[in-house]
């Protein structure tokens, strides 16, 4: 939760405007001192100037991230002036209006030097000053767009799709890198710019949404033992009656009686990519075939729900290994760290938390040790 993170330092890039000024925003609210790195400093003076009892807490730091000068000077400012970094939020990012065919170097160049290289440069920077505090937690955290998943047919995207792609490359590599340390690397992917995203970025208590869900009924399949077990148990916690069912077939139709509600299929990273457990042995492929249907039905059902009930969500949560009675087996023989059933439990809480005009489509979560 957030008390951990108070009193810590965070730098948030494009603090100006858009996604990070909202981030650096709520960086603030939560109790967090805050590094606004921009070229429009003066925007970011006008946010400090409308925290009540906070306008101390976010700096603005003249930064431009595509030239490497000014990005070790920015981070030695905040070294020196505030303390240690535990908060990096890659939030800069510009698109040009160009084309594959016609575009210019110029213009492909700009993108990929704020989108790409001046994430790099900046993720350096703070790796460096994070490593210095071995014994303590910090997170890198990208903003990202949904391009990088599906390409949409918009005119003039050019070379935007593919530098949001190589952001994901870049934090599956980085999170290698930083494997057996305590730094974490989080990808965030949205559709546009909005100012009410930062509960994605750091996971905050929405005590007035779960309050809303209260006394609301759960249907939840299998749930006498493993992950929906403990699922059944946070949402009882929180509020909520359950009842354990057999068919998902007759939750839709329960949920179709009422105006709204959500649809959450617990599924497996395998469905996403058949990962080996043992050099010698892969995942039984028809469960794997099978985690990847789900996959499928799940965006069919979306798809046919928001054309007729728009005010049903359909989430696919995909965990890494998760310690079940299934795989007790398969676990002495990989030696990663598994997610505890209560870890899934407190995905789906999380996911109930968001606001109602916000879906999480597809949400994956790993052990922090995990490689693969």
């Amino acid at each position: 939760r957030m008390e951990r993170w108070n009193g810590k330092v965070a730098i948030v890039t494009g603090a100006s405007a858009g996604i990070g000024a909202a981030i650096a925003q709520n960086l603030v609210k939560q109790g967090m001192i805050v590094a606004g790195f921009a070229r429009r400093v003066e925007k970011i003076k006008e946010i400090a100037d409308c925290l009540k009892d906070s306008s101390d807490k976010l700096h603005a730091v003249e930064c431009d991230v595509t030239k490497e000068e000014s990005v070790a000077v920015a981070f030695a400012w905040v070294k020196d002036n505030l303390g240690p970094i535990s908060v990096l939020v890659n939030s800069a990012g510009i698109t040009k209006e160009s084309s594959l065919i016609d575009g210019t170097l110029e213009d492909w160049r700009s993108v990929f030097d704020v989108n790409v290289l001046g994430l790099c440069l900046c993720t350096r920077e703070a790796v460096r000053m994070m490593r210095e505090m071995a014994d303590e937690d910090a997170i890198v955290i990208h903003v990202n767009s949904l391009t990088a998943e599906r390409v949409p047919f918009v005119p003039g995207f050019s070379v935007y799709p593919a530098s949001k792609r190589a952001i994901t490359g870049l934090a599956m590599t980085l999170r290698h890198e930083l494997a057996g340390t305590r730094i974490r690397v989080t990808v965030r992917h949205f559709i546009n710019e909005t100012t009410n995203l930062f509960n994605y970025i750091i996971s905050v208590i929405c005590r007035h949404i779960m309050n809303t869900l209260t006394n609301k009924i759960a249907f939840v399949t299998g749930a006498c033992s493993g992950i929906d077990k403990a699922v059944t148990k946070k949402l009882v916690s929180e509020g909520l009656k359950t009842i354990d069912i057999n068919l998902l077939d007759l939750s839709i139709k329960k949920i179709l009686e009422i105006d709204n509600g959500w649809i959450i299929n617990v599924n497996d990273v395998c469905g996403l990519k058949l990962l080996p457990l043992a050099s010698d042995r892969p995942l039984f492929p028809a469960y794997a075939a099978s985690k990847s249907a789900l996959i499928a039905l799940s965006e069919c059902l979306r798809l046919e729900l928001a054309q007729n009930e728009p005010n049903i969500k359909v989430t696919n949560l995909c965990p890494g290994l998760v310690e079940t009675e299934l795989n007790q087996q398969w676990l002495k023989e990989n030696s990663r760290l598994a997610l505890k059933p209560k870890d899934v439990a407190d995905a789906i809480l999380y996911s109930l938390q968001t606001p109602e005009n916000v879906l999480i489509k597809d949400f994956i979560i790993t052990p922090i040790r995990e490689i693969n």
